[in-house]
């Protein structure tokens, strides 16, 4: 079968992610937040399941399609279903398998829903990056309760409650 080059941008996204897994390996750790680092240098993802949050631009993306391009069927999630749809198109272009959901993960019931439907249809999760991210750049002095509640919930509350049901 043919795969389409990955774009420049991305491949230097995705080496930047490579010399960080293998910086981890000569720290001595084999396993880092819940992934075999092995299993991501090794290229040997074929068959494993992999769910990235935030995939739907930037490094998010670009590890979406690595893990795609390594065999995982990945599962990806953000809130913009247009960003998604051009990363399920980037992975499908070169062969790779891959779902996605639109998921608020600041709505803590939509997350654990997201996450017991791709184990439910899927099995185990092996690779989980939690990528989503909210920052603010306001002063604290203007930032709003609902925006600092909702910065927790997507920054810190999911990928909890995700690493803690995979």
């Amino acid at each position: 079968m043919h795969r389409a080059p990955i774009p420049d941008p991305i491949w230097r996204r995705v080496k930047k992610l490579s010399r960080l897994v293998n910086s981890l390996k000569s720290w001595g750790l084999s396993n880092f937040y819940g992934v075999n680092l092995g299993c991501l240098v090794n290229n040997r993802l074929e068959g494993r399941t992999a769910e990235g949050t935030g995939a739907g631009r930037g490094l998010g993306r670009a590890v979406a399609v690595a893990l795609a391009r390594e065999g995982a069927k990945v599962w990806i999630c953000a809130r913009t279903v247009s960003e998604l749809e051009k990363t399920t198109e980037q992975i499908r272009v070169t062969g790779g398998k891959v779902e996605l959901s639109e998921v608020d993960l600041a709505d803590e019931r939509a997350s654990l829903r997201f996450i017991a439907g791709v184990i439910r249809k899927a099995g185990p999760v092996s690779v989980l990056v939690n990528n989503a991210g909210i920052l603010q750049l306001n002063p604290i002095k203007t930032l709003t309760s609902l925006e600092w509640s909702q910065t927790m919930a997507v920054n810190l509350t999911a990928p909890y409650l995700l690493t803690r049901a995979v």
